[in-house]
């Protein structure tokens, strides 16, 4: 279950970066204005305009979040001393 959750997790995590940068790129085509990225800074009309682009928090959490479930899926469950149900008087 650990395993199947991590890579949900991590394609979701991937697939919402693309369509955010698909996105952001078709968004430019149409206004014109100029093409944004991911990772992005710029200002343009003489400095009238500034944008600044980044994942944020929320991104980073579900990214983390992928990683751990896939680390913990790789860990083997203890098999030491086995629980052994007491055995009622007689």
């Amino acid at each position: 279950m650990l395993v199947i959750g991590g890579l949900l997790a991590a394609f979701a995590v991937i697939i919402f970066a693309l369509g955010l940068q698909a996105e952001l790129s078709d968004k430019a085509v149409v206004t014109g204005y100029p093409i944004v990225s991911l990772f992005s800074s710029e200002s343009f009309m003489g400095g009238a305009l500034n944008y600044t682009t980044y994942l944020s928090f929320g991104f980073w959490l579900a990214l983390v979040g992928a990683i751990v479930m896939l680390v913990a899926s790789l860990r083997k469950p203890q098999t030491g001393a086995a629980t052994v149900a007491p055995q009622p008087p007689a």
